[in-house]
């Protein structure tokens, strides 16, 4: 005899995401909603293609306030994202099971930012007063900094740095003067610095290998020679936006 399955309860969305939550108007990305979801137990399970759910952006959980619901072959879909206007938008997602049973509606927000900024920064101080390392020709310091710190957006999915090796400027200190040379000091150090994708960074302290004018080599001398002010430019870009260029100082004591 065959069984007879009687199942009048929807599955539950475990977990809805966006692959881009924050975007920029006028993006021209494929933005994917992924939808996990699980059936009731002896529930008549989940289909895995056709008519399996829908979506609307913005309304409510009833409906959407204009438009009309997309359908979900699979439960992921590329949302269109082109259209949508500055503010914070709601992305409602609903099931079903193979008899058509729906879940209860999720929802997830979509960020859509009228622009990008980068913000001026100061990265934590460096002191190298009877630090060991203070004392090394070539130094390398990881900061638990990141650049993306202040920024609109700060760390978001798809926000990356434009560039990794900046140009570094120095200003102020660095008193080992040599009196034969005119323009740049050759005593003082130099920084190099390597900027990650993600908005953290590393910098280097390069000291010439010998000092000049009757400068001696010593360690109190060595770390004069890194001690100033270092800044480097960067810019980030997000879902095909690129901020305007702002500026990381580092300060060496």
């Amino acid at each position: 005899s065959a069984a007879l399955l009687v199942d009048h309860t929807g599955p539950t969305i475990t977990a809805a995401t966006l692959s881009y939550p924050t975007i920029v108007v006028g993006a021209n990305v494929t933005n994917v909603l992924t939808v996990a979801a699980t059936d009731n137990a002896g529930g008549s399970g989940l289909p895995t293609s056709g008519d399996i759910g829908e979506y609307w952006v913005d309304g409510t959980a009833a409906g959407p306030a204009s438009g009309s619901r997309i359908a979900l072959a699979t439960r992921t879909a590329n949302l269109s994202v082109s259209g949508l206007t500055a503010g914070t938008h709601t992305v409602y997602v609903r099931v079903k099971d193979r008899l058509g049973n729906w879940s209860a509606v999720t929802s997830v927000s979509l960020s859509v930012l009228a622009t990008v900024r980068a913000s001026n920064d100061t990265a934590p101080q460096l002191a190298i007063q009877n630090n060991a390392a203070g004392n090394a020709l070539t130094q390398t310091i990881t900061p638990t900094f990141n650049v993306f710190a202040n920024d609109t957006p700060a760390g978001v999915p798809g926000q990356a740095v434009v560039g990794t090796s900046p140009t570094v400027t120095r200003t102020g200190n660095c008193t080992l003067a040599n009196p034969n040379v005119t323009g740049p000091n050759p005593n003082c150090a130099t920084m190099t610095v390597t900027l990650n994708a993600n908005g953290t960074f590393s910098y280097t302290l390069t000291v010439p290998s010998s000092f000049t004018g009757g400068v001696t080599n010593t360690a109190q001398n060595i770390r004069a020679s890194k001690v100033g002010t270092y800044t480097f430019p960067y810019a980030f870009s997000l879902t095909g936006t690129t901020s305007a260029t702002a500026t990381v100082t580092v300060r060496v004591r």
